[in-house]
């Protein structure tokens, strides 16, 4: 016997004969062959006969066995084939006939990626056409390969990108200004998150009312690849604070009270103080619509 071979692969069969003088005539079958060493490249599992005689006429018959490794059948598929970058690839192989101590490797055709796993995936990020390969290799060390020519085609993919100025604007100037900065589209559109929308490729917006907006700006190409990018624009409220210098506290209706005007201002961390000219507080306030109608504490002289 020898040892297993690959398909493919060959081996050499010698023959070691004693006798009357030494062997004078060799016969290998299958084959036909004589002579005393013989390379044979079966593709199944092989036994040899080997005849031989020597020169007293005496014929003695020896068999060599040479088994063949057979490789299985590889096949694989994947759950898609086609789309834009970045595109997530799952695949599957049909591992029936592998037995034990087969070893995989899927070469993804891109950047050198490999895997060894029985359910291998691999993101693709270049656009083009991909070849894969699965290698699966079984003792003694036979391996097979199966090839896929363009099995996955990925399309380039653009990139949404804008800027806003400004990105925090008062009611008072509600107007943004915003900058295309996509690149690789053929299509645009504008949602200014107030149920307003534009085809404009840098546009200005003016917002109506004082809040959050989130906007978004979605781009596409020919090839129908898209992606999107996303800002929140902020419209605040207005505010204005002053103080007067006089006030006519006589109970006639008009500027009766004194105290800061303002709009929009918050009760938190108001404190509004009045002091003679001692230094004798005479007022006191927390409260921003509590003004001080000239009289000690609001009820005093």
């Amino acid at each position: 016997g020898t040892s297993p071979i690959c398909v493919g692969g060959g081996t050499t069969l010698t023959a070691n004969v004693t006798g009357c003088y030494g062997a004078i005539n060799y016969l290998w079958m299958p084959g036909n062959m004589n002579a005393p060493a013989v390379a044979v490249t079966p593709t199944v599992t092989t036994t040899y006969t080997l005849t031989t005689t020597d020169q007293c006429g005496q014929i003695a018959t020896q068999l060599f066995t040479v088994v063949v490794q057979q490789v299985p059948v590889v096949d694989f598929y994947a759950d898609t084939t086609f789309g834009c970058t970045p595109l997530l690839v799952n695949f599957f192989v049909d591992t029936t006939g592998f037995g034990s101590g087969a070893t995989l490797l899927c070469d993804f055709g891109e950047n050198n990626a490999t895997s060894s796993a029985a359910y291998p995936s691999h993101s693709y990020i270049t656009p083009g056409c991909h070849d894969v390969s699965l290698t699966v290799t079984v003792p003694p060390g036979c391996s097979v390969t199966q090839t896929y020519t363009c099995m996955i085609t990925t399309l380039a993919q653009p990139v949404a990108l804008f800027t806003a100025n400004p990105q925090s604007a008062s009611i008072l100037d509600p107007l943004v200004s915003f900058t295309n900065q996509s690149t690789g589209a053929s299509n645009w559109v504008w949602n200014f998150g107030d149920s307003t929308t534009s085809l404009d490729w840098s546009p200005q917006h003016m917002y109506d009312a004082v809040g959050v907006y989130p906007m978004y700006l979605a781009v596409s190409n020919a090839s129908g690849c898209s992606d999107t990018a996303w800002l929140d624009i902020i419209v605040n409220d207005y505010h204005t604070f002053f103080v007067p210098n006089a006030f006519t506290p006589n109970g006639n209706g008009t500027n009766d009270e004194f105290g800061p005007e303002f709009t929009n201002i918050l009760s938190e961390g108001y404190d509004f103080f009045i002091f003679d000219r001692w230094g004798n507080m005479v007022f006191e306030s927390h409260d921003p619509y509590k003004k001080w109608n000239g009289k000690w504490q609001n009820q005093g002289d």
